[in-house]
């Protein structure tokens, strides 16, 4: 985790099966009627900057850009 300009910066990496959720919540999510479906992607993509997402060598990479305002909104 990092704070840098205004952004909240965080980064993670696993070795669990291949995911990647800007892939799946531009293909499927997005069009889902129900609302409470995959609530957590929703979640995060509606207040994230950008997500850039690479599968490397068996592991899943995110490097996800939060404005810290939206972090500070009530």
């Amino acid at each position: 985790m990092l704070i840098k300009n205004d952004d909240f910066i965080l980064r993670l990496r696993d070795n669990c099966r291949r995911f990647d959720p800007v892939d799946k919540y531009r293909k499927e999510i997005r069009y889902d009627v129900d609302p409470e479906h995959r609530i957590g992607i929703r979640m995060i993509m509606g207040i994230v900057k950008n997500v850039k997402y690479t599968g490397l060598f068996g592991m899943n990479n995110l490097i996800i850009r939060i404005p810290i305002s939206s972090l500070l909104q009530e």
